[in-house]
């Protein structure tokens, strides 16, 4: 299995082993690393979803915003299944990619729902190629507003896509360059104009694996103390069993305290429960801790 990642750097080493090398698109895709590109590779997947006959979610947008490196790290997953404890089904992260979309959305769909206040702060940490903003019809209120967050060189490939195919946010949105490993992200986030003292919804999807396991307990400490009552915080995060790893990774013992202690309530999904497959998860395999979600609410 691959190392569990300390720094940036071995991420990235991380995934130079494992995809295969690729003729890069646009100058913009040629200043992504490594790491960037998966939000392509995650793009890529969601168009995938278009071709299937009972879809889970429509995304639109995405295939343009997979680029050209998309497709190739997608295949490098597939080609490395059993590397993540799935050698009998290459395809594992493509089902995963939409699973965790439609989760998702579906949490989004029933926040806003539920929402009794004339505003919704959404703040998208590691936005990547996400494209919600523009097909929610959820988030199509006057009073939403959306944040998403992510490198200047992400957000710079995404905003000349979406400019190239001449659509408009469903709702006020801000894109914000912020590098989650090094930023003061409170601070950057106030700046932006986010208003602590109203509830806030957090998404992290694919994000908090990439960084330092140190800057992952004080980025969840920043998001649990930053929030007002009435936020939630929807966390994407991978729990590694295999020996010798497991203390390198955030954990369900290890998030959960974090929240709690600050008022918040917390449930965890693992990839193949009942609540985290949508009828795609093999019957005959265990559900796995190496994807799951932590839904947090703060009372």
């Amino acid at each position: 299995f691959m190392d569990i990642p300390e720094t940036t750097h071995q991420v990235e080493e991380n995934l130079s082993v494992m995809m295969p090398s690729s003729e890069l698109g646009s100058e913009l895709e040629e200043k992504l690393s490594n790491v960037n590109k998966t939000s392509l590779m995650i793009a890529y997947e969601r168009s995938l979803e278009e071709q299937r006959e009972n879809p889970l979610f429509s995304d639109p947008f995405a295939a343009a915003l997979a680029g050209t490196a998309g497709v190739t790290f997608s295949e490098g997953m597939a080609a490395n299944a059993a590397m993540f404890g799935f050698p009998e089904w290459p395809d594992f992260h493509r089902t995963w990619t939409g699973v965790r979309t439609a989760f998702i959305d579906q949490f989004l769909i029933k926040q806003t729902a539920s929402n009794t206040s004339d505003s919704f702060q959404l703040l998208n940490l590691g936005a990547g190629m996400d494209s919600r903003t523009y097909r929610l019809e959820c988030l199509k209120n006057s009073g939403t507003k959306v944040w998403e967050i992510d490198l200047p060189a992400v957000n710079e490939i995404k905003e000349e896509v979406l400019a190239k195919l001449n659509i408009e946010p469903l709702c006020e949105q801000h894109i914000i360059g912020i590098d989650l490993a090094t930023d003061d992200m409170p601070e950057k986030l106030k700046e932006a104009g986010v208003d602590s003292n109203l509830p806030v919804h957090w998404l992290l999807e694919g994000i908090i694996m990439y960084l330092p396991l140190p800057r992952q307990h004080d980025l969840l400490k920043e998001i649990a103390e930053f929030s007002a009552s009435g936020s939630t915080a929807l966390i994407n995060f991978a729990e590694v069993q295999f020996e010798g790893h497991r203390d390198k990774c955030m954990t369900a013992a290890l998030l959960t305290p974090k929240f709690e202690e600050n008022g918040w309530e917390v449930t965890i999904h693992r990839f193949g429960e009942p609540t985290l497959n949508f009828g795609r998860y093999p019957e005959d395999q265990e559900p796995t801790t190496m994807f799951s979600f932590a839904v947090c609410r703060k009372l």
